[in-house]
This record gives C-alpha cells, structure tokens and sequence, in this order.
C-alpha cells in the first residue's frame, strides 16, 4: 500500500504515517532499528521514492538512517 505522507510525532513518540485511503497510523519509535532519543531526535523523515512509496526513510541528527516498509506500519 502507497504511503502518502509521514511525519514525526515527539509527543506521542511515534511516526504518523498516512496511507491511500485509510485514517493515520502511529508507528511507534521503540520498534524501530534506531530509535530516536532526546539527544539524538529525528532531523528528517520522509516517503521514499527508491521504495516506490511503499516505506519510509528517516534521518536522525548523528546521521544515522533507517528505512521502514509499509507492512510494517499496516500490522
């Protein structure tokens, strides 16, 4: 499934994801490979085109980089 958006939600700890028709989903950060943290929060999260929208890529502030498919998020 296409992801349309993503975003980073601090607050809730989580990234909203945003998929073709259906409401936001969280994915929460503790399931990620790097989790982001208080020292070294998430400076860039984007759909990446190289997964053909089906994923996401994210950036941390120490340059550590990650990417997430969306059958990860939909589960």
């Amino acid at each position: 499934m296409k992801i349309r958006e993503v975003t980073a939600n601090n607050r809730r700890k989580a990234f909203e994801v945003a998929m073709a028709g259906r409401p936001p989903l969280l994915f929460p950060f503790a399931q990620l490979e790097a989790p982001p943290t208080t020292a070294d929060p998430v400076k860039k999260v984007y759909v990446d085109p190289e997964l053909r929208a089906e994923g996401f890529t994210y950036v941390l502030e120490s340059g550590k980089e990650a990417s997430v498919h969306g059958e990860l998020v939909d589960t």
